[in-house]
């Protein structure tokens, strides 16, 4: 059977209320499989974000998890990748952990032409990117008209959930500290960008990037039984 039509993104009222609601995945873990600290790091931040709601309902021109077992028939399919693992992700039977060594194999095979190889240690962050947001994005424009531009194409991308859960605008200014004229740009789609940690003192209290770091963790850690309390450490 052919794919539905491409369509233009729209959030959905249920699956973003569960997410202002703060429902969370469930915690399981993710054994090595060969060098792969890297993807099961990625994997875990996504599947505890809005994408595992999403997923749930079924990603753009494919079915939920639970159903999509044959996959949509596209070479190097990225969401039949992550529908895979949320199945596995989702049933980890009684030991609560997964080595999901056949889909990281399929997932780092298609992720080749990007330098990432099976078996070698890679930089997390530059495989969410390319490995995951980009091949996301490409899947969620499969089947969308043809752009004439780069304009058009823009205006393509704004429409997917590729950009709606992780597009932005970056906005960045800079004072000059002899006369405090200010400069400012904006920056479309930032999907990577560096924020200062800074350390504490007694006139700045802890927010921010650390504070929500620590309190994560401490979620995470009081939910499998592991730590309780507060954490001194990031």
């Amino acid at each position: 059977a052919l794919p539905p039509p491409w369509e233009p993104f729209k959030p959905d009222p249920e699956v973003e209320a569960l997410i202002d609601e703060g429902a969370v995945a469930p915690v399981t873990g993710m054994a090595n499989v060969g060098n792969t600290c890297f993807l099961n790091v990625v994997v875990q931040c996504l599947f505890h974000g809005p994408l595992w709601h999403y997923m749930q309902r079924g990603l753009p021109r494919h079915k939920p998890p639970a159903e999509h077992e044959q996959g949509c028939g596209e070479p190097d399919c990225v969401i039949c990748e992550l529908n895979e693992l949320v199945r596995m992700y989702a049933n980890p039977g009684a030991r609560k952990w997964i080595a999901p060594r056949s889909v990281v194999r399929k997932t780092l095979s298609a992720c080749a032409g990007i330098g990432v190889d099976f078996g070698r240690m890679h930089d997390s962050h530059e495989f969410a990117i390319a490995g995951i947001i980009n091949r996301l994005l490409n899947a969620n424009l499969r089947g969308a008209p043809e752009a004439s531009g780069s304009d058009e194409y823009d205006c393509l991308e704004c429409q997917t959930l590729q950009h709606h859960l992780f597009g932005a605008l970056y906005a960045s200014v800079v004072t000059c500290e002899s006369c405090g004229h200010q400069t400012g740009r904006m920056q479309r789609d930032a999907n990577g960008f560096t924020l200062a940690l800074t350390g504490r003192t007694p006139e700045t209290p802890e927010t921010g990037l650390r504070a929500w770091v620590r309190g994560a963790a401490q979620r995470v850690g009081e939910r499998v039984g592991v730590v309780e309390g507060t954490s001194e450490s990031v």
